[in-house]
């Protein structure tokens, strides 16, 4: 009986498990929508930047103060940032195809993303690490199959014990002859018997599955240590992930407003005829690349701090 509650525990765990890493995809997929909407945003001040250029570069060139090559390079990037936005739109719809498959939905379901940029919640790690033990469903489902061999050991021990058997049979028994001494013959009432049964010889088999259950939870046992140890590091590897992408947002959300203000002053400079289309060109660019790693070094700290939580076995919806 305690055998079979231990396996209802693992089944308990199991179906936890696979709710939680089912919640874990689907926050992974929603906040990849997340970032490609804001890449959209993004994307679009810059094709607003870049319209900006072309109608300057075609000024200049109506006026005989530029070349033709400047109006020309500056359509050219006009329509690449298009097509850019393009491929952002179709990868969205790819990602929301992806996310109602996990949510069991058809597969053009209209869904509804937040239009925000991504909040990312304190990680305290020791926390995260003393969670590990009772929270972890890799742990959890360890330490059960370690409580099942000592349950199996039990069984076997329990084998070498003598036997107590009572057996109890109630029967109602009556027939009738036309002849013979005894007309009618009935029978009725209870019938005990009990039965002792003691092993004294099975050529050591018990022996034999004490060591080896034995051997399997120490083995268990090893098991369960490297996966303790192997938690632990790619939570580390995880939480270095973690601060690693807050850092690198820190300093591209610096670098964002230093892109904005060396991309204004480029174009002011190119209105003036003080500088010319590559100036401006790379400071647009500049511009465009910042924003690009300032959004996915948000997203990198998002992922990694679920991933944290995955670890831990608790998968938290905000």
């Amino acid at each position: 009986k305690e055998r079979f509650e231990e396996l209802e525990k693992v089944s308990d765990i199991q179906l936890k498990q696979q709710i939680t890493q089912v919640t874990y995809d689907v926050l992974i997929a929603y906040y990849n929508i997340v970032r490609l909407n804001l890449q959209v945003k993004a994307t679009d001040a810059i094709i607003e930047l870049s319209k900006e250029r072309q109608k300057i570069a075609e000024t200049r060139f109506n006026v005989g103060s530029a070349a033709k090559t400047d109006m020309l390079q500056a359509s050219i990037d006009l329509n690449t940032v298009n097509a850019n936005l393009q491929n952002i739109f179709r990868q969205i719809e790819t990602s929301k195809t992806l996310l109602n498959n996990l949510l069991k939905r058809a597969p053009d379901a209209p869904i509804a993303v937040a239009d925000s940029a991504f909040d990312i919640r304190l990680i305290n790690l020791e926390e995260y690490k003393s969670r590990i033990e009772t929270g972890n469903f890799e742990m959890l489902l360890a330490q059960r199959d370690r409580a099942i061999l000592m349950q199996d050991r039990k069984i076997i021990n329990s084998q070498r014990l003598p036997i107590l058997s009572l057996n109890s049979v109630t029967s109602y028994n009556r027939s009738k002859a036309t002849g013979g001494f005894f007309l009618t013959n009935q029978t009725y009432g209870p019938n005990i018997g009990l039965n002792m049964t003691i092993p004294i010889y099975n050529s050591n088999i018990f022996k034999t599955q004490l060591r080896v259950n034995e051997a399997q939870q120490k083995q268990q046992q090893l098991v369960t240590d490297q996966l303790r140890m192997d938690l632990h590091r790619d939570l580390q590897i995880a939480y270095q992930e973690y601060e690693n992408a807050i850092t690198v947002a820190e300093i591209e959300k610096a670098n964002v407003k230093l892109a904005e203000e060396n991309n204004f002053i480029s174009t002011q400079r190119f209105k003036n005829l003080q500088s010319n289309s590559i100036e401006l060109r790379q400071a647009q660019e500049s511009l465009s690349q910042t924003q690009d790693r300032y959004i996915n070094a948000r997203f990198r700290a998002v992922v990694a701090a679920t991933t944290i939580q995955l670890i831990a076995g608790e998968v938290v919806i905000e």
